[in-house]
């Protein structure tokens, strides 16, 4: 997608209280229909019940990626936790669909190998197709985890990783969405719009050491935390 330059947020305290953003999200596409992804390093599938061992492993390792690129919203889950809430609606009964996968490295004979990290949108912004309107109280955001020496020595399994669910997530087809909280939710856009259309926004949390992944595939800079940390986000250009 053609980049967008960057703009300063232009607007003071007060008005968005009474703002509603209107936006999208990619409809709900059930398990059996969720497709794997064969690249030419990697498997990228949906996580199943028998990759729960190697999934807790990756949390035993310390300096993951995961470190550098977070998702604010999912602080409080502990590992075993975390692993259920990525489960696809095959195994588990949430209200949304965790688009999350596991990333396994392929073998010399392009098999399925090693889980060496997972990843995805697991916030709870890719509601079921229920009845709208639907609603998010904040922007979908990038979850990620590798292991250390795949993130060192190699960033391509990464920016491979993170450019197939990109595109998988923006080539969804779209529902309209309604923010439950505007205010929060502006401060992590790039720009400010004059109407209450707002483009859909994909975002990540990160320390600067992850910024040049995050610019490999596309993302954008927006804002720099107290913390340190930095937010980036891509976006859907191309609505009416």
């Amino acid at each position: 997608m053609a980049q967008v330059p960057y703009q300063q947020p232009s607007y003071t305290n007060g008005d968005l209280l009474n703002t509603t953003i209107s936006t999208t999200l990619p409809k709900y596409l059930p398990h059996p229909l969720t497709p794997t992804f064969d690249t030419t390093h990697l498997v990228i599938r949906q996580l199943k019940e028998t990759d729960e061992d190697a999934f807790l492993d990756l949390f035993a390792i310390p300096g993951a990626l995961g470190d550098y690129i977070t998702n604010p919203y999912e602080n409080d889950l502990t590992p075993p936790e975390r692993f259920d809430a990525s489960l696809p609606d095959e195994y588990n009964h949430l209200f949304f669909n965790p688009y999350v996968f596991g990333v396994f490295i392929k073998t010399p004979d392009n098999r399925e190998g090693e889980l060496i990290g997972f990843g995805g949108e697991a916030s709870g912004s890719s509601f079921r197709d229920h009845v709208p309107p639907y609603y998010l109280s904040h922007w979908p955001n990038l979850l990620l985890k590798f292991k250390r020496e795949y993130w060192l020595d190699s960033a391509s399994y990464v920016t491979e990783f993170i450019t197939v669910l990109m595109d998988f997530w923006w080539q969804r087809v779209r529902i309209e969405a309604v923010g439950r909280n505007p205010r929060s939710m502006a401060r992590d856009l790039p720009f400010i719009p004059r109407t209450n259309n707002y483009p859909e926004i994909f975002g990540a949390t990160c320390l600067p050491e992850a910024s040049r992944v995050l610019q490999e595939v596309g993302f954008d800079f927006v804002r720099r935390l107290d913390n340190g940390q930095e937010v980036w986000c891509d976006w859907y250009r191309d609505r009416d």
